[in-house]
């Protein structure tokens, strides 16, 4: 019966040294500061419906593609902020990819890394017909 108690208590510190070493937990670096500023995402939100601004993905292969609209038009001018691919569970892992893009008229194009597999957050900072524009979006990757 001891022995039983000892291989219980051995598998929960093996459980316990996993769950800490490998999981960062859910909070950012600004988490505090996100949380105040959630009413202002909301708001932006909004504004981007009123102002009818979307924009449409398409994945083919490694190619990221965003195709950004103007009340269902095209847009005639987008500058693109930020362009950042966040992971959702290893922060060392997101990756900056403002450089990486190429924009072309109301499109913006950018080749994902072959390490880039699974769920990924997209987290995006544009100026769309000199009207900003955020969005952040889930994607999945999958296997070549």
């Amino acid at each position: 019966m001891v022995v039983a108690f000892g291989i219980i208590i051995s598998v929960n510190m093996v459980f316990a040294y996993f769950a800490f070493s490998e999981f960062p937990g859910l909070d950012g670096p600004k988490s505090y500061r996100a949380g105040l500023n959630f009413n202002e995402t909301i708001e932006q939100g909004r504004q981007q419906q009123i102002d009818g601004l979307s924009v449409e993905e398409q994945l083919e292969g490694r190619q990221l593609t965003l195709s950004f609209l103007v009340r269902g038009q095209k847009a005639s001018r987008v500058e693109v902020i930020s362009f950042a691919m966040r992971h959702p569970t290893r922060a060392g892992r997101d990756k900056d990819m403002t450089r990486e893009v190429n924009v072309r008229e109301h499109q913006l194009m950018t080749m994902l890394p072959t390490e880039m597999l699974g769920n990924w957050s997209m987290d995006l900072d544009a100026m769309v017909n000199d009207k900003p524009m955020k969005i952040r979006r889930k994607l999945f990757i999958p296997a070549p």
